[in-house]
């Protein structure tokens, strides 16, 4: 089994192993068609939400992925969740895991799909907002970013941000993505949850992994 020992490591807190080691399981051999799966209007919700909040916070123009893949986000593993719970059973058993496994699962199927391309009011504001519409560009700048800590950095003049597809709990409580980011003082590969308010917005209700 190909884990990604780095990002299991990341979700060890508190000395208690989470479930959500395992939201980093998704299946690269995949291949979904992007015109297979309809992307639910409360994930393009999410997304949006999220994406307004990174402007804000990044105090630059913004550069966002149209098409991030699964290395872009740092979830780039060999193994499906299927797998995972084959070769270790006692997963299945917990009940803190059951949320976890449904929302991993869901992500597998969205692993290869662009939230931008698949959601309307996110490609409008993209197409605003986003100050650089090219992929490979972006890719390039992030490419040749020095170490924070050499004499060669500086600050960047555009935040950066590439974030996965947000999949929704059954309930529609939850919702769960994943986001690679860069602003002028911190950067790092996070996974996001949300939570469903009563006032039926969006709140949220953790941000973990790691910083760069």
């Amino acid at each position: 089994m190909h884990i990604n020992v780095r990002l299991m490591e990341l979700r060890m807190t508190k000395g208690r192993r989470s479930i959500c080691i395992l939201a980093t399981a998704l299946c690269v051999s995949c291949q979904s068609d992007p015109k297979s799966f309809h992307v639910p209007s409360q994930s393009c919700e999410v997304a949006l939400s999220y994406v307004k909040e990174f402007g804000a916070k990044a105090e630059s123009p913004v550069a966002v992925f149209f098409a991030p893949t699964s290395e872009d986000l740092g979830t780039a593993n060999k193994v499906s969740i299927d797998q995972f719970l084959r070769e270790n059973p006692e997963w299945k058993k917990r009940q803190d895991a059951q949320l976890d496994i449904e929302l991993i699962k869901k992500s597998e199927k969205f692993s290869k799909i662009s939230v931008i391309q698949q959601c309307s009011v996110l490609h409008e504001w993209w197409k605003e907002h986003s100050a650089i519409h090219d992929d490979e560009e972006i890719r390039r700048i992030v490419g040749s970013i020095p170490p924070r800590n050499s004499e060669e950095w500086k600050p960047l003049s555009k935040g950066i941000l590439a974030i996965s597809v947000p999949v929704i709990s059954d309930d529609g409580t939850i919702a769960r993505l994943n986001v690679a980011e860069i602003t002028n003082f911190e950067g790092g590969r996070f996974e996001v949850t949300y939570s469903r308010g009563l006032d039926g917005k969006w709140h949220m209700k953790d941000k973990s992994g790691r910083i760069d």
